[in-house]
């Protein structure tokens, strides 16, 4: 079931502004395996020289400009920041790459673009931010030539996850939204994909999550801290705090990617 902790309306305007003050902060990677998993979801998506492929909610557009550049693909970055899009728009021109990579702003609930437009439709670490996730598969596959895919990576869930967690700070960072992976793999096939596949990258993640995504660390440090400030959790020293973090991250959630073809 979907989370009910604010409208979604101020929840979509929440994360916006979150993820426009990380951008200024001078963060843009915010997903674990950087280019080494972008590069495994490019691969699933059938990405390769000449492919036109949409990237959903494409941020600061670091995974559009990287596939334009790596594969020579045509991107568009598709995101509902102004701000992100202006930013990743500037990029592309710095790096020579706007006849490769364009980006454009809009609602995914609103998607501009004809039937089939796509050769293949990817997103990472973003389905968990909507509210209804078969309708946005729907609206991004209607984008996508039949016979192709939809490919999204994203953060998912391995336990039940502590009510604390549930607010949306933690929903803009990836973590109160995940679900489990056959959930996912069910919101596919409910957006009627077909030949859906879903597979865990979480082996591959070495480092402890405090090093391979600090910025999820570092929230889930501050959630338990607004915890106990509120007596859910009795006095706790950092070192303990850190063991709980570290623990909850690496027990709790994990990372996949999930593909469909359309039909």
């Amino acid at each position: 079931m979907e989370k009910d902790m604010i409208g979604s309306e101020e929840l979509q305007e929440f994360t916006v502004k979150y993820y426009e003050d990380r951008l200024i902060k001078g963060i843009e990677n915010f997903h674990p395996g950087g280019i080494d998993y972008t590069e495994k979801l490019a691969m699933e998506a059938g990405v390769r020289e000449g492919t036109r492929i949409l990237d959903v909610a494409s941020g600061s557009g670091e995974t559009a400009l990287y596939l334009a550049m790596r594969f020579k693909a045509e991107v568009v970055g598709f995101d509902l920041s102004e701000k992100m899009v202006a930013h990743a728009t500037e990029r592309a021109k710095d790096l020579g790459l706007r006849h490769l990579a364009t980006f454009k702003k809009g609602d995914v609930h609103k998607m501009p673009f004809a039937k089939g437009s796509f050769d293949a439709a990817i997103s990472e670490c973003s389905l968990c931010l909507f509210r209804d996730k078969v309708q946005v598969i729907q609206n991004i596959a209607h984008g996508v030539k039949s016979g192709k895919k939809v490919a999204v990576s994203d953060v998912i869930t391995k336990g039940e996850i502590p009510k604390e967690l549930h607010t949306p700070l933690l929903y803009a960072c990836c973590l109160a939204g995940a679900q489990p992976l056959k959930e996912t793999m069910d919101i596919f096939i409910k957006a009627g994909l077909k030949n859906v596949v879903g597979y865990e990258l979480t082996a591959d993640i070495k480092d402890p999550w405090k090093e391979e995504l600090p910025v999820l660390y570092h929230e889930v440090m501050n959630a338990f801290k607004d915890a106990i400030r509120l007596g859910v959790y009795e006095p706790k020293d950092e070192s303990e705090l850190d063991r709980m973090a570290e623990r909850l991250l690496s027990e709790k959630f994990g990372y996949a990617i999930v593909s469909g073809i359309v039909l």
